[in-house]
């Protein structure tokens, strides 16, 4: 049974069913909990709101833990009914469940409404009608009716209460446009006792009772009508009730409509970018009138230009809001936001309420406010709100209109509302931005520092108006002179900056309004660089706080969009980014903060990173470190994150890899010798194996630098080992060799057989690399005896492979398989992926030198598909080569050319000269034997150079006879 079979029911009693059968939920709180995931499905519900549902009072220490209890057990009943494991989804610090459209009541009758009013406008009342009916009919009652009331449900029934009175008026709006008169008359007095300050069912019967031609009832409903408001609220009806009473006492059967109101601001002329935001806030309050979310929430970080498209939006909407647009100054990011109370007034005066009529209280003026808004098609832009309090009062009361809100929090708080966030502009946006405010000839003249300033702006338009502003002057710096400024990062916030328009200022007001805790992480965070492309993971911030689970603090900046939730990665961890701008802002604050605690932040995050890298590295197996070398501090973070990265190294790893190298130079630079020298090699094992060997060298100088002036031996020598592999690797091979050496001697001094084996080991490879096959067996056969002396599993199959190898070069096959088929078992025990590929490549090429060609293609497969499956690029280029020349010894050189192709370019980009040189070598061979002479030419003459270079005597007498005989 697929999820689409389960069906949930909220407009009522709460119901779950799975092919017309009830589904067992359980007791009162997990029916809560499913109860509030549909009152907001398929969005995020925040945890803090599930606990504040479930244990209204007090919840428990353990309320954390008992909420996740509670998930799973719903969850599993769920899933026992047919429902798929993705139905209730962890989100961001909270879970969602995901409900396809025509599965929750609540969903059709949205869906039935919208249909309707489309029909409704298009001219088409009587199926209009129809779906209106069928929409009302959904309710079954009370939403929720069954269960215990919760506060944190009032918003999301409030609204359900509106959607459906609004479908209710809709329906009888029809009624009356079809004649059928008595039936809405006979409707609207009935709701009217049950809700007598609405305005617009007075103004529905009124209208009603005169094109009835009851025009006394009329008349006589308008008195009763004073009377309700006079006493309720002391306050005349609104302008178009008392146009409607002018029109009854005229005679008249029609009422001619009201003049719209306008209270909108110019658009903005240079608007630039921002089209798929633009259309989705459309899209929302267009769908207004059909029960989607009327209210649609713009927002961001100061300065990304909210205000200016919700001034766009609502200028394109003006023709489906006919009765109106207001439009208010919150000031909710400065010191005095504007009270509630205070707004209402000068909304109710825009409406046509006398200034002496206007109510004293918050509750009255709302009241009032709603009344005169009730049904009529009116957007309402409220302009820079700090809060969801601040803004609740001032929201519309029914789907006919609809309130955008521009704020720099998120108002999460506001069910059911549509979030438009926004980012940075595109590179592309922002350069025709600055073009516009600059203008366009000016920066077509030097487009390429047009593009380096918007980069420098972070895609910010506020930042980009300012820069546009100082080019447009006439005594301006140039593009190239202006993008030289913004370049330099210590200056950057200062040249943002041109008469009242000041990025520093913006900045700081929303992070003035931070709380303690969050505005320190803010620094500390703002301390270790600019932000990775992937963002910095969450554990980060607990690092820098000493706190494990930092998630309240990283809401609140998120929610101030201070923060911002990088994609998802292969982890599934969540990731923040810094805005840049606002990077540089707090990196200038954090300079106060006391030196011993940015360091002591800097050496937890550091530490933090080490603890992982190495619960990463375990997981990895292979590699030719000597493991911990210092008693370096480990910050472990939360199990979650361990369990994660325990689970997925590789993606870890790939995700991480840039700050990880960056980390080292941090720890290195900041004097942190221990932690640097551990962090290098905790991270060598995963850069070996996918090839990164200039991030490999980079960390590893860096290392040992800091392991030198900290006087750490044994990290000294197990880096110089590193730093030998990467030689070897690029055919630096005396390099390679005299830092084995040094390596070993360390090793010799401190006494570490295992490290001085494995350096050996290194020097066995430099003497196979020099064709000494014999000294580099006598190397690998030292080692190997100290491996079994310590049995050392892992490095013993280290061994067997590179015995193999050189008993294989004297051409003593039986002996190497031997050995190789020792170190296949041992590597498949121990679970050392990356070993077993290489062991299955070199017993393939023993069986070639057999001349058992089947059973080494064989083998050769599937050693690439091992080494594609772990990750390890220069290992399947070399799988590559291998087949190529297999299928070019078995009399197919087709075969050949594309995947030798294929292994060089692996190499150029690895910087593998010897095995660039071999591979052009066999390239050029192939076009030489397919009658290409000059692609030969130019191949052959590739691997010439490449030779010279190495300085491979052989291979260079080799290559030049090939040249001459094409000559």
């Amino acid at each position: 049974m697929a999820t689409s079979d389960l069906e949930f029911g909220i407009l009522g009693a709460l119901y779950a069913r799975a092919g017309g059968q009830p589904v067992p939920i359980g007791g009162v709180k997990p029916r809560m909990l499913l109860a509030t995931l549909l009152l907001h499905a398929n969005q995020p519900v925040s945890a803090d709101l599930l606990v504040e549902v479930l244990w209204p009072q007090s919840p428990p220490r353990s309320a954390v833990a008992n909420l996740r209890t509670y998930v799973s057990t719903l969850r599993a009943s769920l899933r026992a009914a047919g429902g798929e494991p993705g139905l209730i989804a962890a989100a961001p610090c909270g879970y969602s469940i995901v409900v396809p459209e025509r599965r929750l009541d609540l969903f059709v009758f949205h869906d039935l409404t919208a249909k309707a009013i489309a029909l409704h406008r298009s001219g088409q009342q009587e199926p209009a009608l129809d779906l209106l009916e069928r929409a009302l009919r959904m309710w079954r009652g009370a939403p929720l009716a069954d269960l215990p009331r919760s506060d944190a449900w009032s918003g999301p029934l409030g609204q359900l209460a509106e959607h459906r009175l609004a479908a209710a008026e809709a329906r009888l709006d029809l009624l009356a446009a079809l004649g059928r008169h008595a039936a809405a008359i006979s409707e609207l007095r009935e709701m009217l006792t049950e809700d007598p300050l609405r305005e617009n069912l007075w103004r529905q019967l009124l209208i009603a009772l005169l094109a009835a031609g009851r025009r006394a009832e009329a008349l006589a409903e308008y008195a009763r009508l004073r009377r309700v408001l006079a006493d309720e609220l002391g306050v005349e009806p609104s302008p178009d009730l008392r146009r409607i009473h002018a029109a009854a006492l005229a005679g008249g059967a029609t009422v001619a409509p009201s003049a719209p109101i306008c209270q909108l601001p110019n658009d903005i002329s240079d608007f630039t970018g921002r089209a798929a935001d633009l259309e989705r806030i459309c899209a929302a309050a267009g769908e207004s009138g059909g029960a989607a979310a009327p209210v649609v929430v713009v927002c961001g970080p100061p300065g990304a230009g909210k205000s200016a498209l919700a001034l766009r939006a609502a200028h394109s909407l003006r023709g489906a809001f006919g009765d109106g647009q207001l439009h208010v100054e919150l000031a909710g990011s400065t010191p005095a936001p504007a009270e509630p109370c205070a707004v209402l007034a000068e909304l109710l005066h825009a409406l046509g309420v006398a200034r002496d009529e206007v109510p004293p209280t918050l509750r009255e003026r709302a009241a009032l406010y709603r009344s005169r808004l009730a049904d009529r098609r009116v957007l309402v832009l409220l302009d820079d709100a700090g809060s969801a309090a601040q803004v609740r009062p001032l929201l519309p009361p029914t789907t006919s209109c609809v309130a955008m809100v521009t704020s720099r929090s998120r108002l999460v708080e506001l069910a059911g509302a549509v979030d438009v966030e926004l980012d940075a502009l595109t590179e592309r946006d922002a350069v025709e931005m600055l073009a516009r405010v600059a203008g366009p000839e000016r920066i077509a003249a030097d487009p390429h520092s047009a593009t380096e300033i918007a980069r420098a702006c972070g895609g910010l338009p506020l930042a980009i108006r300012i820069a546009g502003a100082k080019l447009a002057h006439h005594h301006s710096p140039s593009p190239r002179m202006l993008a030289e400024r913004l370049a330099d990062d210590t200056r950057r916030l200062t040249e943002l900056r041109v008469g009242e328009l000041d990025v520093r200022a913006g900045l700081h007001a929303s992070y003035r309004a931070l709380p303690a805790r969050a505005a320190r992480a803010l620094r500390l965070a703002a301390q270790l660089g600019r932000t990775p492309e992937a963002g910095w993971p969450g554990w980060l911030f607990g690092a820098l706080l000493d706190r494990r689970e930092p998630d309240d603090v990283l809401d609140t900046l998120v929610d101030a969009s201070l923060l911002r939730l990088a994609p998802g990665t292969a982890s599934d961890l969540p990731r923040y980014r810094i805005p840049e701008l606002l990077r540089l802002h707090a990196r200038d604050l954090g300079e106060r903060d006391p030196a011993p605690r940015r360091r002591g932040a800097l050496s937890r995050a550091l530490a933090g990173w080490l603890a992982l890298a190495e619960a990463a590295g375990a997981r990895l197996r292979g590699g030719v470190t000597t493991g911990p070398a210092t008693d370096a501090p480990r910050w472990r973070p939360d199990e979650a994150t361990v369990r994660a990265v325990r689970d997925q190294p590789l993606a870890w790893f790939d995700t991480e890899r840039g700050a990880l190298v960056d980390a080292v130079e941090q720890a290195a630079a900041a004097g942190l010798d221990t932690l640097a020298a551990e962090l290098a090699l905790a991270v060598s094992g995963y850069l070996d194996l996918r090839s990164r060997h200039d991030d490999w060298r980079r960390v590893s100088e860096h290392a040992l630098a800091a392991a030198r002036r900290g006087a750490i031996p044994r990290a000294e020598a197990a880096l110089l080992r590193g730093l030998g592999q990467i030689a070897l690797y690029q055919d630096r091979d005396a390099e390679a060799r005299d830092l084995f050496c040094q390596a070993a001697s360390l090793f010799s001094d401190l006494d570490d057989e295992t490290g001085l084996a494995m350096a050996t080991c290194g020097l066995g490879a430099c003497e196979r690399a020099r064709g000494r096959a014999a000294e580099a067996l006598a190397c690998y056969q030292r080692a190997l005896r100290v491996f079994l002396a310590h049995e050392d599993r892992h490095r013993e199959a280290y061994a067997r492979y590179a015995i193999g190898g050189a008993l294989m070069t004297q051409g003593r096959l039986d002996d190497a398989e031997a050995q190789l088929a020792v170190a296949l078992d041992l590597a498949v025990a121990h679970g050392d992926s990356h070993r077993e590929a290489h062991v299955t490549d070199r017993l393939a090429q023993v069986r070639w030198r057999r001349g058992e060609l089947d059973q080494a293609m064989a083998g050769l497969k599937q050693a690439l598909a091992r080494f594609v499956e772990i990750g390890d690029r220069q290992g399947e280029a070399y799988a590559l080569q291998s087949i190529a020349a297999l299928h070019v010894e078995r009399g197919e050189p087709s075969e050949a050319t594309e995947l030798l192709a294929r292994a060089l370019a692996t190499y150029r980009r690895l910087g593998d000269r010897r095995a660039e040189a071999a591979a052009t070598l066999r390239l050029g061979e192939l076009h030489r034997d397919g009658g290409r002479a000059d692609l030969a030419r130019g191949q052959l003459r590739r691997s010439l150079a490449l030779w010279r270079d190495l300085d491979a005597s052989t291979e260079v007498a080799q290559v030049q006879a090939a040249l001459d005989l094409l000559e």
